[in-house]
């Protein structure tokens, strides 16, 4: 998707935090763009998230305690937490 873009913070969690090696990172996307496509960007810059996206590992992105649809609009200075998904019950 191409347009105007903004730079957002990323929280990650579990797992993620493991794969990437840190917990927190600000990357700069498109404004219109999809759960994949962040995943994307940050795979790009952090080379342990990589892997998420190559497999399409399920991650549920939330934004202000709400979970985002897999298509959103992304403001500037957004905090935008992923998660992983869980199991077990």
């Amino acid at each position: 998707m191409t347009g105007e873009r903004v730079l957002v913070e990323v929280r990650l969690h579990a797992v993620l935090a493991e794969l990437a090696g840190i917990r927190r990172h600000r990357v700069r996307v498109p404004r219109r763009l999809t759960v994949r496509g962040l995943l994307e960007a940050l795979g790009t810059e952090l080379p342990g998230l990589a892997r998420i996206s190559e497999h399409r590992i399920n991650v549920i992105a939330v934004r202000d305690g709400e979970p985002l649809p897999e298509e959103f609009e992304a403001r500037e200075g957004d905090v935008i937490d992923l998660l992983p998904p869980s199991s077990g019950g």
